[in-house]
């Protein structure tokens, strides 16, 4: 299913029926893009896009809306996430790799205002453990 369109409406649905991100969430209201690089040929769904988007919009520990993008390239956001299809999947099924390891090691690259969104770890971390939930099931 990832990385789906309907992987993005199960994330979402995840991330709003979460008590703990509502919780630890209060203050974040920008939105982030997580992109997906490097897609596998035989995953693709429009030919010559090896790349889709999952724009999100979050208030408060909610999700207020969300875009499934095939041109991230134009998408404005403050906020931007992006990895390979490969380690997208490894963080997923938690195949020995950490977020922070991923970051650390260039793996996942972040672009934005990282003093403001250190303040929100304990969300982030919720997110990551709602994205092994929904987890990456079979390729659509």
């Amino acid at each position: 299913m990832f990385p789906s369109e309907e992987w993005g409406n199960a994330y979402v649905e995840a991330l709003n029926s979460s008590a703990d991100l509502a919780r630890v969430g209060r203050g974040w209201s920008w939105q982030v893009l997580l992109v997906v690089d490097e897609i596998p040929e035989h995953l693709l769904r429009a030919p010559g896009t090896k790349r889709v988007g999952y724009l999100i919009d979050l208030n408060d520990g909610k999700c207020r809306s969300y875009k499934y993008l095939t041109d991230t390239e134009s998408a404005k956001t403050p906020y931007r996430i992006a990895a390979p299809y490969e380690v997208w999947t490894r963080l997923i099924e938690g195949r020995g790799l950490t977020p922070d390891q991923a970051i650390y090691t260039a793996k996942i690259r972040v672009r934005g205002d990282l003093a403001r969104i250190s303040r929100f770890t304990e969300a982030a971390a919720v997110m990551v453990r709602l994205v092994r939930q929904v987890g990456a099931s079979e390729p659509y």
